[in-house]
């Protein structure tokens, strides 16, 4: 059997999509069953999949051919520049043909859903967020909902540990991630805000394998000065997670590891569709959401951080909305729901 991924990573794209496409071919029990397609050069992009020992494929025409053996397709790719394709997507997935390959979609919320009709070409419906909604007259099955969201098997084979942890002790150790290239600069933010917190905290900075090289310089340069510890986000942030006490993060797929993991936190959106798209989740209570940084002053930061160093039941409260919430089972009910046999857990 073989399982090709297909998606977007790098530039303004992120590296959400693609670290969830690693999570879920982790958990394929099979040996070199995954592979990759990704729709443009990127070489960070690159890097992760081959570090990961996955077959790669570059740009090109996504079509049978290329990949003749393929028996599921997963297609991953829905972001703010693919919603003005969704007629070409359509049209590559109906080239794969009802029957021949199980095509699988995994989408957005709101304004950033590539499936809003139920005759779209594809056979299964991912929608792994707090707020997704059911197509209605659909043939293809659907997964919705936040029991659904993904993650790698590292992080379930360590989630009842984490899940365990205190978050309300005296000590603030504070987690700062923006993603894998935090192209609004809520790093930057961030680091702006922590001198206004007026509390003693440890803290570290994630830096991603995207992060251009002058606001990676520009975020050694301050963090060396403040103390601040720097980490490599290529490298995983398990054992970060385990340490933190409060994370400061944006609202991307990192949120569904915190809640999994009852971390609270303080998000922050980089447009008005994310924040829009957020909603839902913020409405389980596991995190204070402010908004659109580029809305957000220092200020507004270094409050929220202050109001959750201060309030150990407001963290308490966080912490048990968001293991309340999230399951953590959604990869491996997928992978056996679509007839892909996987790895045990733990």
């Amino acid at each position: 059997m073989t399982v090709v991924f297909r998606l977007e990573a790098g530039g303004p794209v992120g590296f959400g999509h693609l670290s969830r496409a690693l999570a879920l071919a982790a958990w394929i029990a099979e040996p070199g069953a995954a592979v990759f397609w990704l729709g443009w050069p990127d070489a960070d992009a690159e890097r992760l999949v081959r570090a990961a020992n996955h077959p790669l494929l570059v740009g090109g025409p996504f079509v049978p051919g290329r990949v003749p053996e393929a028996s599921v397709v997963i297609h991953d790719l829905t972001h703010g520049g693919s919603l003005t394709r969704q007629r070409d997507i359509a049209t590559e997935l109906d080239a794969f043909g009802a029957g021949a390959v199980d095509r699988i979609l995994i989408d957005g919320l709101g304004d950033l859903r590539l499936v809003t009709a139920p005759d779209f070409p594809i056979d299964g419906l991912v929608v792994p967020y707090a707020g997704g909604e059911h197509i209605d007259g659909a043939r293809f099955r659907q997964w919705i909902g936040p029991a659904h969201a993904i993650f790698p098997p590292d992080l379930i084979n360590r989630a009842d540990r984490l899940r365990g942890l205190d978050r309300t002790g005296p000590d603030t150790r504070l987690l700062v991630t923006a993603g894998g290239s935090d192209p609004h600069g809520i790093s930057l933010r961030v680091l702006d805000a922590l001198p206004l917190v007026g509390r003693r905290m440890e803290t570290r900075l994630v830096i991603g394998p995207g992060f251009q090289p002058a606001t990676r310089s520009e975020l050694t340069a301050r963090a060396h000065g403040a103390g601040i510890d720097l980490v490599d986000g290529a490298a995983g942030l398990l054992d970060h997670l385990a340490w933190a006490s409060i994370v400061v993060a944006a609202t991307g797929l990192t949120k569904y590891e915190l809640a999994l993991t009852g971390i609270p936190s303080v998000q922050l959106s980089v447009d008005d569709a994310h924040a829009r798209a957020n909603e839902a989740f913020a409405a389980l209570g596991s995190a204070t959401h402010l908004g659109v940084v580029d809305r957000v002053t220092a200020a507004d930061i270094a409050l929220a951080i202050r109001r959750l160093v201060d309030d150990p039941p407001l963290r308490e409260r966080q912490s048990n909305a968001g293991k309340k919430a999230i399951s953590g089972e959604g990869a491996a009910q997928l992978l056996q729901a679509i007839g892909v046999a996987p790895r045990a857990r733990q």
